[in-house]
């Protein structure tokens, strides 16, 4: 029993890509990167490109009560295997900026 639970754990390695990294296929495209736009969530974000970002930054500045609310500013990117990337800022889970380097 123990054989086969560690094929079927091997077997689901395998066939589980880790984020287009299989095959050498890219991450985040110019098409990708082209289909984002300010305003989107982090997580429509992630669903168009297919994968989770590196978060590289986080930080959070308190609010006023009444005045101004927490903004939470986070940073991430996408880098493919050939070293063309995207980078995304988002506040309070908004995208406000995003940049990139090399896409096709």
């Amino acid at each position: 029993m123990f054989q086969f639970f560690l094929k079927f754990l091997v077997i689901a390695a395998i066939l589980t890509p880790a984020c287009g990294q299989i095959g050498g296929l890219k991450k985040v495209t110019k098409a990708k990167y082209n289909a984002i736009e300010d305003g989107m969530s982090y997580a429509k974000v992630v669903s168009i490109i297919g994968c989770q970002g590196e978060e590289n930054s986080s930080t959070t500045m308190p609010g006023i009560p009444g005045i101004m609310p927490q903004m939470t500013t986070k940073m991430y990117s996408w880098i493919n295997f050939d070293g063309s990337n995207m980078n995304a800022m988002f506040q309070n889970d908004m995208l406000m900026n995003k940049a990139q380097f090399g896409l096709n």
